[in-house]
């Protein structure tokens, strides 16, 4: 793995972009679209940045340019995961009932080398030409209340996880687009 994170740094150091990064905007995209393209970035990108996601709100096009980033004509998610397909290992399904699970799947995902989807979006993306297998459905762990979600991730998933950085989702703002 070409990322490499010191003791002495609170952040890794990561390696140069490619060459050309291919990029996909995801201001007017579903909430499940754009959870989906950052995991798929996360696990893409862990050897060379090679997928730029330019997210809502933000004006991400100046800074890759001031940068002198070399960066292609915006894809579809669709498009990026046919174009990675072989290097993904899977999906894992959240549960939209128990939408603190999008948390839990998105640190499963980067786990697994997998995409953070919506059942809706698996269903697209287990058929052909995608042909994804299913990692994890997190529909089946019945998890009902945000209790219950973030006492299964102590449980189960906390163990696994560097303590060295700490983050999560909006969930609020994923709600409020959905």
């Amino acid at each position: 793995m070409s990322l490499t994170w010191e003791k002495s740094r609170a952040l890794p150091r990561l390696t140069a972009p490619a060459d050309r990064l291919d990029c996909i905007t995801t201001r007017r995209a579903s909430a499940d679209i754009r959870t989906a393209a950052t995991t798929l970035q996360g696990v893409i990108n862990r050897e060379t940045p090679r997928i730029l996601v330019y997210e809502k709100n933000y004006k991400s096009e100046n800074w890759a340019a001031d940068l002198g980033l070399n960066v292609g004509k915006p894809m579809t998610f669709f498009a990026l995961a046919e174009k990675y397909k072989s290097e993904i290992k899977g999906l894992v399904i959240y549960d939209e009932n128990a939408i603190d699970t999008v948390n839990l799947a998105t640190t499963l995902a980067g786990f697994h080398d997998g995409i953070a989807v919506s059942p809706a979006l698996a269903e697209s993306l287990t058929a052909a030409p995608y042909n994804f297998t299913i990692l994890e459905d997190l529909r089946k762990l019945g998890l009902k209340s945000r209790l219950e979600v973030y006492t299964y991730a102590l449980k189960n998933i906390w163990p696994k996880c560097s303590r060295r950085l700490v983050i999560t989702s909006t969930l609020a703002r994923w709600r409020s687009t959905r």
